[in-house]
């Protein structure tokens, strides 16, 4: 019954060697691949929110207490060993983008499209170093796959770090496709590079410097950051679309406003954008044709930040609040400590350490229409058009002694008018509504703690409620919480490794 293969001399009809790979677009892209799928890590973005003024996990009951750990990352007062994932994704990143570099430089004649492909690497292999160095600050810096049995690199200092990146960038982005169409989708190019490189220099108080703790002891970069950001502008491939939500729509691959996104697709991709499980109620899969799975009734808005909107705010749909309906249009009900009752999302958290199921407005930005394996129908945006004009005017306001010039006003109400708000005067357009812009223009894509870190105000009480007094003794908001601790399970794995100041 069993039968085996006696000859064992094959005479292939074709063979694929080292120096036939790489020599096409379609074999380049197969190559950078796996570069581009880690980008989709699931927790980027709801650990970055769960830190600041704009979102909290509070407890449920029996649900959400975890140990602690959404509460303590609310509080800022995480321990050693729950702030490792941000490590693993930006060095998980840093190593693919390493090792795809090696094999490329092992080719005996490298094609002009492999070498290209060289470049892109260094630039996103640079956005993963930038995540390193916004999160922790002093990282290893590793340029190299080949490296010795058992290396144990140690710490550059965030300076170092900084410096790195923006070599890396200068270098390659000049280089990398200004094309914008189905081929380059997806990928790093010379709008994003330069999106990214703005992003780098409009820290560069943050990030440069002796002292990571100083947010002002580095050297300014106002005037870099202009420039990147006016090479994305004048490139004339981007715009605000007219509709704030068409760039979160299923259909956002046409939006004329994403800079760089990371492609997804429910059935192929998967657990690209857990916030839809993450925030909504048990029952809130009636609300969306096609929602796939029950959610998990967690994140939710932090009071004060939702009541900053102004009224006529379109953006501020993208909390749900009020009473709660199926596809049909019927009221859903409760289903744990209000059971029968109506479901109604209210903004308050009378207690994040034992809040009722109904409080707290949930986070429906994107379409969860079809929404599955933990993964929205639209592409995630990394960057927008949107945040290259708020930048901008940023970095001109900051160059202007903190002052509103014209063009940073012109900026500013350019975004405001299509979130269907009254244009801004001159003095009304202060740092602290810059701030305040940016958090309801960028709301829950990531860069709260990187803006509330820029602007001085990461290190206040963000909770509100009945129970404050009690919170407020188990809040931790000295400067070192400005940058997460070196994760506990590194140390372990690298003796090299020092201690973030603080944490000692």
């Amino acid at each position: 019954m069993l039968g085996s293969c006696t000859e064992l001399e094959q005479d292939p009809a074709s063979e694929l060697t080292n120096d036939q790979f790489f020599n096409n677009e379609r074999q380049v892209l197969a190559a950078i691949g796996p570069a581009y799928s880690h980008l989709s890590y699931p927790g980027a973005r709801t650990n970055t929110m769960k830190t600041t003024d704009m979102c909290m996990t509070p407890t449920r009951g029996k649900h959400w207490y975890d140990g602690g750990t959404h509460l303590r990352k609310h509080w800022h007062n995480w321990n050693l060993s729950e702030v490792n994932g941000p490590w693993s994704y930006a060095y998980g990143g840093i190593s693919t983008c390493n090792r795809i570099q090696y094999q490329i430089e092992q080719l005996e004649n490298p094609s002009e499209t492999a070498q290209n492909l060289l470049k892109e690497l260094r630039a996103l292999r640079a956005y993963y170093y930038f995540i390193a160095m916004d999160y922790y600050g002093n990282v290893p810096i590793v340029k190299k796959h080949d490296v010795p049995e058992n290396f144990a690199p140690t710490n550059a200092s965030r300076d170092e770090v900084y410096n790195f990146v923006v070599s890396e960038l200068e270098e390659a982005v000049p280089n990398l496709p200004e094309e914008v169409n189905t081929q380059t989708y997806g990928r790093m190019t010379k709008w994003a590079g330069y999106t990214l490189l703005a992003k780098v220099y409009l820290n560069s108080l943050v990030y440069s410097g002796d002292d990571p703790l100083d947010i002002q002891s580095g050297t300014a970069a106002w005037q870099k950051a202009i420039d990147a950001c006016n090479k994305v502008i004048n490139s004339g491939h981007y715009s605000l679309e007219e509709d704030y939500f068409a760039n979160f729509s299923t259909e956002n691959n046409n939006s004329s406003e994403n800079i760089w996104v990371i492609p997804t697709d429910p059935d192929r991709t998967g657990w690209k954008y857990a916030v839809g499980y993450e925030t909504l109620h048990y029952q809130n899969n009636k609300s969306f044709k096609g929602f796939q799975g029950g959610p998990w009734n967690g994140i939710c808005a932090v009071p004060s930040f939702y009541e900053s909107y102004g009224e006529n705010d379109v953006r501020k749909e993208m909390w749900l609040k009020g009473y709660q309906t199926n596809v049909s249009g019927d009221t859903l009900e409760a289903t744990v400590r209000l059971a029968g009752e109506p479901l109604e999302f209210i903004n308050e958290v009378h207690n994040i350490e034992n809040a009722w199921e109904n409080e707290g407005l949930r986070i429906a930005k994107f379409d969860y229409t079809d929404y599955r394996n933990a993964c929205v129908q639209g592409d995630l945006p990394i960057f927008r058009y949107a945040d290259v004009l708020l930048m901008k005017a940023e970095a001109l306001m900051r160059q202007n002694g903190g002052q509103a010039t014209g063009e940073a006003l012109q900026l500013v109400n350019q975004v405001r008018d299509r979130a269907g708000l009254d244009p801004l005067s001159a003095g009304e357009l202060t740092m602290d509504k810059l701030l305040e812009e940016r958090g309801h223009e960028l709301a829950t894509e990531g860069w709260r703690r990187n803006d509330l870190i820029r602007f001085g105000e990461y290190i206040k009480p963000f909770y509100e409620g009945s129970d404050v007094d009690n919170i407020e003794k188990k809040v931790v908001n000295e400067p070192y919480v400005r940058l997460y601790p070196i994760p506990e399970q590194q140390v372990n794995a690298n003796p090299n490794l020092t201690q973030n100041p603080g944490y000692e």
